[in-house]
């Protein structure tokens, strides 16, 4: 980027789930390697154009909804936010399991 120009905007697509048909949008269309749909929680290849399927998951009874819902956008410490991912992850450390969440 030259010292002149302007900054690169985020580009926001909006595509639909090759699996179940749902609505997606694409918030870090440049940089995401993957994306999952929250209509039937399939990961989609987001480098591919036709966003092939890389798995297809069979959705729990007992989903982990994010409490701060994606597209929520917000300030921490004076910097704007936007929660455009989540996922919950856990590790086993002496057989206790920790978990947490991360947007």
């Amino acid at each position: 980027m030259s010292a002149g120009a302007p900054p690169v905007k985020p580009q926001v697509k909006a595509l639909n789930c090759p699996n179940c048909g749902a609505a997606l949008v694409i918030r870090s269309f440049n940089t995401a390697v993957t994306i999952v749909c929250e209509g039937c929680h399939s990961i989609l290849d987001a480098k591919d154009p036709n966003l092939q399927i890389l798995q297809r998951f069979k959705v729990a009874t007992d989903e982990d909804k994010p409490l701060i819902p994606l597209g929520t956008r917000g300030k921490i410490r004076g910097v704007d936010y936007e929660a455009i991912g989540y996922e919950r992850r856990t590790i086993h450390v002496d057989g206790i399991p920790y978990s947490w969440h991360e947007y």
